[in-house]
């Protein structure tokens, strides 16, 4: 019969413990991190009863905006107020060690009802992990605002008293009347001496008025970019009804544009494709290479139109 060796069983125990562990800590530690955080705060803690009160809810968490789904927040219970208004934001931004961090705020204004003190009562605030499918609810803290005696208004304050106000004042609108009309005249001038823009300074004007690569929504940013350049091409070109990638391509060679560039522009088309009946996710390092394509495309089309 052979004999046992606790030595190697010993060992293998604490192998298969040490690496068991680790899992569990990896696991926790990918829980942990992307925690949203929450922060309720009033602007000011002691205003004047005709004065509004700002009440703003934060949410943050590490990584992108689509990382967690926040249920409507709806309106919070309060005390000695009425409530506004309300608005809400989303923002993606950098942090110090150049991770993606999403912030949204929610917005509230409200109005002192009489002197004395006020109350916010505290939101209760679900939201779902979309990457662990889970629905968790956060709890924020009652908050309490001071209202004081009203403030003068500019309206109080002002008492004209004299002539020499009332000269001033008509001064001021005579001025300001003169220097009105000086500028539509200068206006008009330019505006006849005005070089109308061309169609790839037009399309360029709105690619960069239109399309912002931080708004988070990339399926819809690389949608609006096929369409803008589709749009381009159908109005350079005068054709009728949907431009496709096949026409966009080939009329992206008769305007002498290099086959690289072009060959990026059919990548956009293929992604939009994927992303739009397959799902396929769109990196953001992607859409700033197709950006930058179309981009360089109007400008290149541009430069050759001003050389001929």
């Amino acid at each position: 019969m052979k004999r046992i060796n606790f030595r190697a069983v010993h060992m293998l125990f604490w192998t298969v413990f040490l690496i068991s562990r680790s899992i569990l800590l990896a696991q926790h530690a990918d829980s942990t991190s992307h925690q949203i955080h929450l922060k309720t705060f009033v602007e000011k803690d002691n205003v004047a009863l005709n004065e509004e009160i700002i009440y703003q809810v934060e949410l943050s968490w590490q990584g992108e905006l689509d990382r967690y789904t926040i249920k409507d927040v709806g309106d919070p219970i309060v005390s000695n107020l009425t409530l506004r208004g309300s608005g809400s934001s989303n923002q993606l931004i950098t942090d110090d060690q150049g991770q993606p961090k999403s912030i949204r705020r929610v917005t509230y204004y409200f109005k002192a009802i009489e002197m004395g003190m006020a109350y916010i009562d505290g939101l209760t605030i679900e939201y779902k992990d979309n990457l662990l499918k889970k629905t968790e609810t956060l709890l924020a803290q009652r908050i309490s605002v001071k209202i004081g005696e009203p403030t003068a208004s500019m309206d109080d304050e002002f008492v004209p008293g004299t002539i020499m106000l009332w000269l001033l004042l008509a001064a001021f609108f005579i001025a300001v009347i003169y220097f009105l009309v000086r500028y539509m005249q200068r206006r008009q001038v330019d505006e006849t001496d005005e070089v109308p823009i061309t169609l790839e300074q037009k399309y360029l004007t709105l690619l960069r008025d239109t399309i912002h690569l931080t708004s988070g929504a990339r399926k819809e940013i690389i949608s609006e970019l096929k369409k803008l350049l589709n749009s381009y091409i159908s109005e350079k070109f005068s054709i009728p009804g949907n431009v496709d990638s096949a026409i966009v391509r080939d009329r992206l060679a008769e305007l002498n544009i290099p086959q690289d560039m072009i060959l990026k522009i059919e990548t956009m088309y293929s992604k939009a494709e994927l992303a739009s009946f397959a799902g396929e996710e769109i990196e953001i390092s992607e859409l700033h290479l197709f950006y930058d394509s179309i981009e360089h495309v109007l400008e290149t089309i541009d430069k050759n139109e001003q050389e001929k």
